[in-house]
């Protein structure tokens, strides 16, 4: 008998305990090792027969076995409270047992009593009413109240609710449940209330499921004994595991190899609550509540959690401490959490979620040596852990609750929120020290953000204090290593984060007033990191506030702890590797909105980032091959947000504009890096306010049309441009609007300026209402008085200008004249030749004058008297095949120069020209030669030919030689190519515009088909001709 006395102490049941929690749980189980000298022996038998027989036994004799446990409950037949017993153990045999009437089975006022079944699955306890019978309630089949020493174990307990548990356990001390099994259940099997110390050993909890109650459901209609007991049903938890709550004192409760399977907590919709805000749907294996208790102990040791699943919170384990609640140790060691998840919208904590209400202090929560593998928090946050508190946990003295995890694996867990594996949610003031966390030799393995959110983190720390010990490792999380928000993370000692991915901060995230803070002998490495866009290794986002995290020496986001107020970067001894990260857009090693805090102090020379460490100091920062997929930037490790903003136009600082005319500005936006970044600008004038909308991130055109006149002659624009959240606005654009540019006039409907249509035989407007184009075509000086265009005085000219668009000719820019006309062309219009320059044969090209025109030219005068001597001399004819050339020749001129399209700008024209004797010479032999003057030249040849034949005339008189050469086919052959010449040139003086589709011939505004001077000098020579034949 004293063996069985033994099995009640827990230390007896359970292998060597090294955790200090557990240590003191074990200090404080000794009274269960102290046996009663005087204990009665009943047995249970279902072919037992309930009389005085079977109550009548002690330690030294047998008595024939009862029928029902609530009999051999009671002392003696004659006592009047038959649920008060003491040092009594039953023996229940083998078979399925149920209460007979409405009154659970009662061990109540009692002490040292212990229950004994045969063993799992062999003796077995069903409730009197199960819900799928006449009525929806059901009753207990067992309730232990206000008793001491109470042990059961070897049973199984099945088929109870919706409303009422399998065990009921009230203001009892002392209660140890063992290698039992609580299955198929539709309300939370085991309830415990304000008991201690309870042991719950190997016992195994399998599929249930409670059920959600219907409103009809009361304690008067479901409970006979009142809702004094009840307490589960006014404020119940619908684990589907164990459920235990104290309050107004210590709790004691050890846990221990007992596997939770399958279980179901969910919230009751009958309440009139947010989901997430009532007690129900959390912890669907075990639901743990502590209100208003200090210096309890909670140990859950080498427990096993498969496929439980929670609506609201905890899909395993839910650890809740309430005010004024202090100095509880809850211990989880060695435990294995495998596919467990919670399912509401936002719900916390798919294996283990924690949370701390006002008023709590020095409460401390370790999980140790535990796996987290396949968690999920499917549309919520905390894949694996969630741990949430309220405004008052911490105090402003220090006073704060703590989380501890070591040694534990994280891997393959999922969220949909922050926190995939784990996040911790700190609600404490701004003006306080974040919520302690401990982390310790943990490894955060292939855990992923749920349908793609890519921006969920494997531990997510909201205002939270966070240290790293030991070697802990982020790798291969879909979603981001970290983030901190508004957190303090401490590294004490290894931390590796590698190949994460994350749309920003692939490695770390940091935003608010967050911190890193390296300690003596710290490592912090970021490698093979990818980023969609900024950040790779690290991302970081936060205000230039001063920290109120205890480290105040820079602001800047990465610090090293020490003594002194600021060491400076090459004496840190601490190591952070970016070695291989990727980013998108900027930042393939760190991304900061601001870095002009984090400068090298050190020595007084220095003032650059301590990331870039100068070469001859040695660097805490080790940066190697980070590059970046989207972006051209020049600094591929290292970027922030955009710290300097500048606009402009392409017409200059303070330029002219016309009434509705469309202004371009260039925006351009780069980093405290120079590289260029992404804006949000917006735009106001005295006219417009806008925000223009996140912007690319190197000269983004913004087109701003200039409003009407109205009843302003003209009046200044001041354009000013700022960024979103920038602290630096834009220097205004001063637009000054002084009526219509050239080739537009106003509208009197909309004040505005339009295109001037009675010049569009010269010009086309652009869509801008600023610049023209020129059509193609042969221009001349005109001034036309019926168009506000003007164009100087120009010889005629084709205009060669690059082509604008789909439009023909050239775009004019008043502002710019220069720039636009073909090369060697200048002046309005293009109509010029620049200095230097000179027309070609059919004047449509300016070309650079050089020395061989003066070759060219005079050997072409040599040859023309070399050739019109021998003509002479020889007398030679006009060949017959010839004859037909020259008069087509003669007719050449008017074809082809005014249909210069026919033929193309090319130089197949000077063939042309040299056979038809017209103009044959097309450059001009020195600088500042007008276009007419090398027209000029190309009389030279066809008077030298004349000049010629004079001289030959004159010499054959007085030569008896030359006189018997009679040269009649010489003079013939001459004078028909210089008429040719004269009559053919006459027409190149002539000029054209496009109107529809034919041209006009125009001289100085009138039309003409010969020069006045030609047509009198043509008559004059060909009368020479004559004459001498």
């Amino acid at each position: 008998m004293q063996a069985l006395i033994l099995l009640i102490a827990v230390a007896s049941l359970l292998p060597p305990i090294t955790s200090q929690t557990c240590k003191l749980l074990e200090q404080s189980l000794d009274p269960l090792q102290k046996g009663p000298d005087d204990v009665t022996v009943r047995r249970v038998e279902l072919n037992g027969t309930d009389n005085a027989s079977c109550l009548n036994a002690n330690r030294e004799q047998d008595s024939p076995p009862c029928r029902t446990i609530e009999f051999a409950l009671q002392p003696t037949l004659n006592v009047e409270n038959r649920s008060v017993t003491e040092n009594l153990t039953i023996y229940v045999g083998a078979g399925i047992y149920r209460p007979a009437n409405q009154d659970a089975i009662g061990i109540i006022d009692s002490r040292n009593v212990q229950l004994i079944g045969a063993g799992v699955g062999q003796t077995v306890f069903w409730c009197g009413l199960y819900g799928e019978e006449d009525t929806a309630c059901s009753y207990m089949n067992f309730q232990i109240r206000n008793s001491k020493y109470v042990y059961l174990s070897n049973m199984t307990f099945t088929r109870c609710g919706p409303i009422t548990s399998a065990v009921y356990i009230s203001s009892s001390d002392y209660v140890v449940v063992k290698d039992c099994q609580f299955r198929d259940n539709i309300s939370p099997p085991l309830l415990v209330h304000n008991t201690s110390p309870f042991v719950l050993y190997r016992t195994t909890f399998t599929n249930n499921h409670p059920q959600e109650l219907n409103e009809s459901v009361t304690s008067d209609t479901c409970y006979s004994s009142g809702g004094v007991d009840n307490f589960f049903l006014d404020n119940r938890t619908s684990s589907g595991g164990l459920s235990q709550y104290s309050e107004n004192g210590p709790t004691l409760l050890y846990i221990e190899r007992c596997v939770f399977v399958d279980n179901n907590a969910r919230p009751d919709d009958t309440v009139s609550l947010p989901r997430q805000s009532k007690g129900y749907g959390h912890g669907a294996a075990a639901n743990i509540r502590l209100s208003n208790s200090s210096n309890g102990q909670v140990c859950i040791k080498s427990c096993e959690f498969e496929d439980n699943q929670a609506e609201a919170q905890a899909g395993a384990v839910g650890l809740t401490v309430g005010g004024p609640s202090t100095r509880n140790n809850i211990e989880l060691l060695n435990c294995t959490f495998f596919n467990n998840s919670c399912t509401l919208d936002r719900c916390t904590g798919g294996a283990i979620g924690i949370d701390f209400f006002a008023d709590t202090a020095f409460n401390e929560i370790l999980i140790k040596e535990s796996e987290f593998i396949r968690n999920n928090a499917r549309d919520g946050m905390g894949g694996a852990i969630s741990l949430s508190t309220t405004v008052n946990v911490v105090t402003k003295d220090g006073l704060s609750d703590t989380l501890l995890l070591e040694g534990c694996l994280f891997s393959q867990n999922q969220a949909f929120y922050d926190g995939t594996a784990v996040g911790v949610f700190s609600l404490t003031h701004t003006d306080q020290v974040g919520l302690p966390v401990n982390i310790t030799d943990c490894h955060f393995l292939n855990n992923s953000a749920t349908r793609g959110s890519a921006d969920s983190t494997a531990l997510t720390a909201y205002r939270v204090l966070l240290t790293f010990n030991g070697n802990s490792s982020f790798v291969n999380n879909f979603g981001g290593g970290m983030s901190l928000l508004g957190s303090r993370m401490d590294v004490q000692g290894e931390v590796n984060l590698d190949r994460n991915f994350a749309v920003f901060g692939a490695g770390i995230a940091m935003t608010g007033r967050s911190l890193l803070l390296l300690f003596e002998g710290a490592v912090l490495s970021f490698t093979n990191n990818v980023a969609v866009d900024e950040g790779a290794g690290l991302y970081v986002e936060y205000t230039s506030a001063d920290f109120v995290l205890a480290i105040l020496n820079r602001g800047c986001f990465i610090q090293y702890f020490s003594q002194l107020i600021d060491v400076p970067p090459n004496e840190w001894k601490a190591t952070v590797r970016f070695v291989n990260n990727s980013a998108g857009i900027a930042g393939a090693a760190i991304y900061a909105n601001d870095m002009s805090r984090c400068r090298w102090l050190g020595p007084t020379n220095y003032t650059t980032f301590i990331f870039n460490t100068p070469s001859d100091y040695k660097s805490p920062f080790i940066m190697e091959n980070n590059t970046l997929d989207r972006s051209s930037s020049k600094d591929t490790r290292l970027a922030t947000d955009a710290s300097t903003f500048f606009a402009t136009t392409d017409y200059g600082d303070s330029p002219m504009v016309g009434y509705g005319e469309t202004v371009s500005f260039h925006l351009n936006s780069t980093d405290q890096f120079s590289n260029f970044r992404e804006s949000v600008w917006t735009f106001k004038t005295a006219y417009q306010d806008q925000s223009l909308g996140a912007l690319s991130t190197n000269e983004t055109v913004f087109e701003y049309v200039v409003p009407g006149r109205g009843d302003r002659d003209s009046v200044n624009i001041s354009a000013n441009f700022s960024l979103i959240g920038g602290q630096t606005s834009v220097s205004s654009v001063l637009l000054q609007v002084q009526g219509c540019h050239p080739g537009y006039m106003l509208q009197e409907k909309t004040q505005t300026c339009v295109c001037d249509f009675s010049s569009s035989i010269i010009v086309q407007c652009d869509t801008a209402n600023r610049y023209f184009y020129a059509r193609d075509g042969y221009w001349v000086g005109v001034k036309s008085k019926s168009s506000a265009l003007i164009y100087s005085t120009t010889v005629p000219g084709f205009l060669n200008c690059t082509r604008q668009g789909a439009l023909p000719g050239c775009e004019i820019r008043y502002d710019s004249l220069e720039d636009q006309c073909a090369q060697g062309r200048q002046g309005t219009l293009c109509g010029d030749c620049k200095e230097g320059y000179g027309v070609t044969f059919d004047l449509r090209f300016c070309r650079r004058c050089g020395a061989g025109g003066i070759v060219l030219f005079v050997f072409i005068c040599i040859m023309t008297v070399i050739v019109s001597l021998l003509i002479l001399f020889y007398n030679l004819p006009l060949p017959d095949e010839l004859k037909g050339f020259v008069f087509f020749a003669q007719v050449i001129g008017l074809i082809y120069r005014n249909a210069p399209y026919l033929v193309g700008q090319n130089d197949s024209n000077a063939l042309f020209d040299t056979l038809g004797f017209s103009l044959p010479f097309q450059l001009c032999p020195a600088e500042n030669i007008p276009a007419f003057g090398i027209a000029l030249l190309g009389f030279v040849p066809p008077l030298l030919a004349t000049s010629v034949a004079i001289i030959y005339i004159f010499f054959a008189k007085r030569s008896k030689y030359l006189s018997e050469r009679q040269s009649f086919n010489g003079f013939h052959f001459l004078y028909v190519f210089v008429y040719k010449y004269f009559l053919d040139t006459s027409f190149i003086f002539i000029s054209c515009t496009l109107l529809g589709d034919n041209y006009v011939f125009l001289y100085q505004a009138r039309c003409s088909v010969l020069s006045i001077h030609l047509c009198c000098c043509s008559p004059l020579v060909c009368c020479f001709y004559w004459g001498w034949e």
